[in-house]
């Protein structure tokens, strides 16, 4: 791909009007089979206080060919979730980053929830999902780890590790594709799982951040 990538100019910028600052967060695409260097995705993305939504998956689907790849809106408050974005909305200057799904594939997210940040994982969901309980999917992608203290719906209280996995209804959770809170226990902090996805691409990221507002 030739000329500058999309989702790093200065989206929504007037360069007419100094007074809109451009700030770099990281873009983290949330996938245990592809890497966001193959699909040209970088690991920061410039934006102003006017940058949308949907201005950025625009500019995902000029990176990749395809519309499949959408940024999360974060939502915050004492339950927060990453769900399916509002195009024509501004992105809040609380987002510090950015999370990339592909809107096609079988998922659902889990939050987990450690004593210093929330974070969204991914949990993808086997063709078949017949038989097969909410602890089965998060043990896939995390073994059985101790660390573990809870899981329980997005809007509910009790643990449903043991409860057999339904998609519609998770569907329905307005908070979808986020469906669950993974609770860590007090003394384990919550990166020594998150980033076993997307350890490799936080560090690009942040190191980027670094180099584009203090350069040389």
């Amino acid at each position: 791909m030739s000329g500058e990538n999309p989702l790093l100019k200065k989206l929504g910028s007037d360069v007419n009007n100094p007074k809109i600052l451009t700030r770099t967060i990281p873009l983290i695409l949330l996938s245990s089979t592809e890497l966001s260097e193959t699909l040209g995705i970088p690991p920061v993305i410039r934006i102003n206080e006017n940058t949308t939504f949907e201005e950025v998956n625009r500019d995902l689907s000029a990176v990749t060919k395809n519309f499949r790849y959408q940024v999360l809106q974060e939502i915050l408050g004492p339950r927060p979730c990453w769900r399916s974005n509002e195009g024509n909305k501004r992105i809040p200057r609380t987002t510090d980053r950015l999370f990339i799904i592909d809107t096609i594939s079988h998922l659902v997210l889990g939050v987990v929830r450690g004593g210093w940040d929330d974070y969204p994982v991914l949990l993808e969901l086997p063709s078949d999902v017949s038989g097969v309980t909410v602890w089965d999917l998060i043990r896939a992608q995390f073994g059985d780890n101790p660390s573990i203290k809870s899981v329980t719906l997005y809007d509910g209280d009790d643990d449903v590790r043991d409860m057999t996995y339904d998609h519609d209804a998770m569907k329905l959770l307005p908070s979808f594709p986020t469906a669950f809170f993974i609770t860590l226990t007090s003394n384990t902090k919550a990166s020594i799982l998150i980033w076993c996805l997307n350890e490799h691409l936080l560090i690009k990221g942040l190191d980027l951040v670094h180099r584009l507002e203090r350069p040389e």
